[in-house]
């Protein structure tokens, strides 16, 4: 993670420790930690800081040809 000051905003909650979110490069990221989403909703943000692991969602140019055939 970048910095303290850096940001994800959420676009889904599945429970009360793990979202799917966007960060400041516009990367989709499943973040999980305790208690991250708990009285947040869609559209919020949270402190990288606050994530425990983060799993950064990417695909590779060859894959994303293969699916467009």
């Amino acid at each position: 993670m970048e910095g303290k000051d850096a940001i994800v905003k959420i676009e889904r909650i599945y429970n009360n420790n793990v979202i799917l979110a966007h960060d400041d490069k516009n990367e989709e990221i499943i973040a999980i930690g305790r208690g991250l989403a708990f009285g947040r909703h869609v559209g919020d943000t949270i402190e990288k800081d606050r994530i425990e692991k983060p799993c950064i969602m990417s695909l590779k140019k060859e894959e994303i040809s293969w699916m467009q055939k």
